[in-house]
């Protein structure tokens, strides 16, 4: 029982830290960003973009060998 009451205490507690220390919450505008992308680049992802992969190295292996 002592730890439920010490469990919701510090719930309480975080709650309450959460809620009025953090300060004023402000709206997240996703139309500011979104607004220079077209319909094709809202799905794309430019960091997982990758030009240096071991595909090149297989390629010109084929190549050299004349597999195929």
């Amino acid at each position: 029982l002592q730890i439920i009451i010490q469990c919701l205490v510090g719930l309480i507690i975080t709650c309450y830290g959460v809620v009025h220390v953090a300060g004023i919450f402000r709206e997240i505008r996703v139309s500011a960003e979104s607004e220079s992308k077209t319909w094709d680049m809202l799905s794309n992802r430019q960091a997982f973009y990758m030009f240096n992969h071991r595909g090149k190295a297989i390629h010109s292996s084929n190549r050299a060998g004349h597999f195929g």
